[in-house]
């Protein structure tokens, strides 16, 4: 199942959904939604300042691994 992703900058904050309906909606952590079925299944969640709290784990997994080479040098 595909899920869509929004960003909306004026507020800074990133919604993912599945499409499916939701019933309710949890916070679950200081500015972190979660959208549930009629059954309790997650269906979408909202992360509101985004890039305050998504920041550290995008730095540490965008950086550049150290350069390799698998030529021997002789």
């Amino acid at each position: 199942m595909e899920a869509e992703v929004h960003y909306f900058a004026d507020s800074d904050t990133l919604s993912v959904w599945t499409g499916k309906p939701a019933a309710e909606a949890d916070e679950i952590a200081d500015g972190i939604i979660v959208d549930l079925d009629s059954d309790g299944n997650v269906v979408g969640f909202t992360i509101e300042h985004a890039t305050v709290l998504l920041r550290p784990m995008l730095k540490a997994n965008l950086k550049a691994p150290a350069a390799t080479s698998s030529r021997s040098q002789k």
